[in-house]
């Protein structure tokens, strides 16, 4: 048996194209599906991120600066926060539930 039977990726082919978020549902869809939650971002950075946009909380909130390393996912992850601010739809493609639950507040 060869690797290649026993794993299947997705290839890497671009860096995120912000352009084509606007009106490609193809490439939204899958921006959305093949984001992967690390235990850092579903237990971390996304409920921190969703505290700070929720405008019915009364706490203070503040502005986030993503920084990283290129190649690190900070464009997928802001993509993936802000096609889910503009359409709830998408929500349903989120493929792990605590990060969905946290989404949903926006």
């Amino acid at each position: 048996m060869k690797y290649k039977e026993l794993l299947n990726f997705e290839p890497i082919t671009e860096v995120i194209k912000f352009n084509k978020t606007n009106n490609d549902t193809d490439y939204q869809q899958s921006l959305i599906k093949t984001f992967v939650f690390s235990d850092a971002y579903k237990n971390y950075l996304i409920p921190l991120i969703i505290r700070n946009l929720d405008f019915n909380r009364m706490d203070e909130s503040f502005g986030l600066q993503v920084v990283g390393n290129y190649g690190t996912g900070k464009s997928h992850l802001m993509s993936l926060v802000s096609l889910i601010a503009e359409n709830e739809h998408l929500l349903e493609l989120v493929s792990e539930e605590k990060p969905k639950e946290y989404l949903k507040t926006i």
